[in-house]
């Protein structure tokens, strides 16, 4: 048997690995997979049971994902709940988003803005249950979070609201930051607080009165807060 000749390893190069498939996943498609099923689980166990009630064991459980996956994709339980309220708040944004474009040349573009906030919340409670109570006060880091995602959302209110001054001015010129009262950006904040404190108070009312009534009044307080900063826009131009 002739002698074999050796290989040039600096011509040669390796075999290229097959990516291995599973059920026809790459193994960057399996991981959004079983991230998407954690978040599911998530907003599942957070939403009723709650986050302190909640273990990594359990997510992994309903999920359906071993342990050491669960270790793959998140570092601990707060990561989740940072990744779940991210998921949440951001269907909350493009809900209003999505209103504003379709409404904002209405007589009265403010209802319809609250009535997608308000039935992004309380169409599934679990949602608003981890925005509005689970996410809060779990830590320094969680807490910086949900503020920047707040301010984001203040930041997008209060170019709406700017956008509505200037069309019920009738002039795009018009001064609106000389004007006496709070400033804009507060204003803002404030508008967002009535909405979710007003919202999460009949989340947790047992009896309830329509959907309809409490956005009628929320559509209400945000109204008057828009007209009273038009009327002091107007007698300070």
């Amino acid at each position: 048997v002739g002698r074999v000749p050796p290989v040039d390893d600096a011509s040669a190069s390796p075999p290229a690995r097959r990516q291995r498939r599973i059920l026809g996943l790459d193994e960057q498609q399996r991981q959004s997979e079983r991230r998407r099923l954690l978040l599911d689980a998530a907003l599942e166990l957070f939403g009723t049971r709650g986050y302190a009630n909640t273990s990594v064991e359990r997510l992994c459980q309903t999920a359906g994902i071993g342990t050491n996956s669960f270790y793959e994709l998140y570092p601990n339980k707060e990561a989740v709940m940072v990744g779940l309220y991210d998921q949440v708040t951001a269907r909350f944004r493009q809900a209003v988003t999505d209103a504003y474009v379709a409404h904002h040349g209405d007589p009265d573009p403010v209802r319809p803005l609250v009535s997608a906030f308000v039935h992004e919340a309380v169409d599934d409670p679990r949602a608003a249950r981890v925005a509005f109570i689970e996410a809060a006060g779990i830590s320094a880091t969680v807490e910086e979070h949900r503020r920047r995602t707040r301010d984001d959302f203040v930041d997008g209110l209060q170019a709406i609201g700017v956008d509505i001054r200037r069309a019920r001015l009738g002039s795009g010129t018009t001064p609106l930051t000389d004007r006496p009262g709070p400033s804009p950006r507060r204003n803002a904040v404030a508008v967002v607080g009535a909405i979710v404190e007003m919202t999460l108070d009949w989340l947790l009312d047992p009896e309830p009165d329509p959907v309809e009534d409490l956005i009628d009044d929320i559509a209400h307080h945000c109204r008057r807060v828009m007209q009273a900063i038009i009327d002091e826009t107007s007698s300070s131009a």
